[in-house]
C-alpha cells in the first residue's frame, strides 16, 4: 500500500504522499495503537478517500470503495459512532483525541496536525444551505469536547477552541475561544421550580 499515493488539498497547502506513510503518521500520532478507534475511523476514511481520488486502476478504486463502504457503516459508524465522510479533506498527524460522536462531513477541510475530541459536531447551519457551506479548519488548531462547529467559516491556524463551544464565525489564526462560565439561578432550591424573573 506504500506505493498508493494520496494528493489532497488542505486549505493552501497540497499533500502530495504515499497512502502507507500517511497512515504510518495516524498510527504513530494515536500514540502506536492499532487498535485505537480513534485510529480506525481515520483508517478507513483515508482508504475511502483514496479511492476516490487517486490516479489508480478503476477496478482497484471500486474494491477498495467497496470495502471503504462495509467498515465505515457496519463499524466506524453503527459501532464506533463516528461519521467521517470519504469526500472531506483531511491532512496529516490529525489526532481524534476520544472517538465517540465525531462527525465530519463532505467537503470539510482540516489541516496537518489538528486535534479533535468526542462529542464534536462539524456542519451545515441548517437543513436549506449547500453540501459545501461547512467550516474549513486550519493547522493545528486544537478543538475541545462537545463543540459545534457550523456554516462557511474559517478556523485559523493554530486557533484553540474550548470544550462545548458553538461557533457560527471566523476565528482568527492563534484565537482562543471559551463558552460563557456557567451561572446559578438565583431562588433556585432542589426539586423547586426555577424563578421565572431570574436573569
Amino acid at each position: 500500500m506504500n506505493g498508493i499515493e494520496v494528493i489532497s488539498r488542505v486549505g493552501d497547502a497540497v499533500t502530495d504522499a504515499p497512502l502507507g506513510t500517511i497512515v504510518a503518521e495516524d498510527i504513530e500520532r494515536h500514540r502506536g495503537s492499532w487498535t485505537s478507534p480513534a485510529f480506525h475511523g481515520l483508517a478507513v476514511y483515508r482508504l475511502g478517500h483514496w479511492a476516490r481520488t487517486a490516479k489508480a486502476p478503476r477496478v482497484l478504486r471500486l474494491l477498495v470503495k467497496i470495502l471503504h463502504g462495509l467498515l465505515n457503516v457496519l463499524v466506524i459508524r453503527n459501532v464506533y459512532g463516528m461519521e467521517i465522510s470519504p469526500n472531506a479533506i483531511i491532512g496529516r498527524r490529525v489526532l481524534i483525541g476520544h472517538h465517540q460522536s465525531v462527525h465530519i462531513p463532505a467537503y470539510c477541510i482540516i489541516g496537518d496536525g489538528t486535534v479533535l475530541r468526542h462529542n464534536l459536531t462539524i456542519g451545515i447551519v441548517h437543513g436549506d444551505s449547500a453540501a459545501q457551506d461547512v467550516p474549513h479548519i486550519g493547522r493545528d488548531v486544537r478543538i475541545g469536547p462537545g463543540c459545534c462547529l457550523l456554516g462557511p467559516i474559517r478556523i485559523g491556524h493554530g486557533a484553540r477552541i474550548g470544550p462545548n463551544c458553538v461557533v457560527m464565525s471566523d476565528v482568527a489564526d492563534g484565537a482562543t475561544l471559551v463558552p460563557p462560565a456557567p451561572r446559578a439561578l438565583k431562588g433556585w432550591q432542589r426539586g423547586a421550580a426555577a424563578d421565572p424573573t431570574s436573569p
